[in-house]
Order: C-alpha cells, then structure tokens, then sequence
C-alpha cells in the first residue's frame, strides 16, 4: 500500500506543495530502504499554507531507529517552521541572480577562495582553490589596459591594506567576454570576519547603469545652458523643465 505523506498533514495544512518525488521518498518503502542501506536520517523540505492562511515552508526531519523489543524499525518524525529561513534564502538568491554576477569568499589568512554564487568570468577558474594561484587566471579577462593594476590590488597583501584604510572599498574595470566584448564591473570588497580574514567579494556589471546616468548627466546639461529667451519661448513643450531650470 502506497504511504501518501500528505494525508497525514490536512490537521494542520490547507495545502500542501510537497511533490510526489519527495512524497515517495518519506514513504515506509523508501524509509525502509534508505535505513538498509545504512542512512539513519532522511530530510525533507516544502511549501505549504497553514489553515489559517499563511503560507509557511516545512522541514521534515525523519530519524530510523531499531526498537529495543524488536527488530521492528521505527520512523521518528519532527516538522519545524523554517518559514524565515526559506524567505531570506530566495530573497538572496534573487539579488545575487539579478544584481551580481559573482560571490566570492577569499580566505587571505589560508590563501583560498570559494565561489560561492554565479560563476566566474574565467571558465578556466575552478570554484574552489588556492587565491595566489588562481589570481593570475582570474585576471586574465581584465582589459589588458587595467590588468596590472588590478593583479596588484587583488594580491593578498594589498587587499588587507586597502581593507585596513577603507572597507567595504569597490574598483571599476573592464571585462572582456571572449568574444571581442568588453564590460564596465565593478568589484567591491568588505570583511566578513576581519580576525580570520575572510573577504567577500561581489562582481557585478554596470555597463547599462552607468550609460544611462551619462545619458542623463548630459541631457540636463543640455537644458541647463539653454538660452533662458529660448527656454522662455519653448516652455509649451517641456514645462517642467523650464521650471526647474528657472529655479536653479
């Protein structure tokens, strides 16, 4: 007879997003299993809307143990509300989608990195490794222009040293894609814990942003050294600007 996990949550639950794969693999079956094959915990986690409308995330914890009067195993269930967890989580993983490119941890007191989101701009870069070695591959995508320089703000020494004057302190350069492409990023750099030196490191590209604050810079430059009489005598068409200029 199939277990069917969700029967035992309509108490509590109005729904319940568990999917059937995840269903399955709490089933006695499969518990059976997993404890034969020697794993004695085996976790779960879903969505789903309480009776009383709010809609939580669930994390189901089962532990297998062996009676004491029995060979008989039994399945220990313990559901906890990990509702604030789950929404920082994917409010994170959003920002890290949308506004960086990379998040890096580097560990300057051991000398090691770790991506810890997106990837790097250098496919050639493994996602975990030794930073000195690993910076020279990193740099190879800088504009060649930019290169140098930024090889010897990145080396452990200087970033402790910029740290210790400014943190977070942030860089622009340009990037260049492998295909004759060249982007404006900018990286910034900040602490996590300063006693063991691990740094974390954000790429994000602001090639469009900075395009469009140039553009707007210049079209406000434009009406500000308009003639006033011109500004005057083109007031039907752009009144709000005529009024802003007037005022400044």
């Amino acid at each position: 007879m199939r277990w069917i996990l969700r029967k035992r949550t309509k108490a509590f639950l109005a729904e319940n997003y568990m999917s059937d794969e995840a269903n399955e693999r709490l089933s006695p079956q499969s518990l059976m299993r997993a404890y034969t094959d020697g794993r004695n915990h085996v976790t779960e986690v879903y969505a789903a809307v309480l009776k009383s409308g709010d809609y939580v995330w669930i994390k189901t914890d089962v532990s297998l143990v062996t009676s004491f009067n029995s060979s008989d195993v039994i399945a220990f269930f313990y559901n906890t509300d990990i509702s604030s967890e789950m929404t920082m989580k994917m409010i994170l993983e959003s920002i890290m989608h949308f506004e960086y490119d990379e998040i890096t941890c580097i560990y300057l007191k051991n000398d090691s990195y770790s991506i810890m989101a997106g990837k790097s701009a250098t496919p050639d870069l493994a996602p975990t490794g030794v930073y000195s070695k690993a910076l020279p591959v990193f740099c190879s995508t800088v504009a060649e222009a930019e290169r140098d320089v930024i090889y010897d703000l990145m080396t452990p020494r200087r970033l402790m040293e910029k740290l210790e004057e400014q943190q977070p302190f942030s860089i622009e350069l340009h990037m260049e894609d492998g295909f004759g492409n060249s982007r404006l990023k900018q990286m910034r750099f900040m602490y996590l814990d300063q006693r063991t030196g691990m740094v974390l490191l954000t790429r994000a590209d602001i090639e469009d942003v900075v395009k469009r604050k140039n553009a707007s810079r210049n079209c406000w430059n434009w009406r500000l050294k308009m003639p006033k009489r011109r500004i005057k005598r083109n007031q039907n068409f752009f009144p709000e600007s005529v009024m802003i200029c007037e005022r400044r």
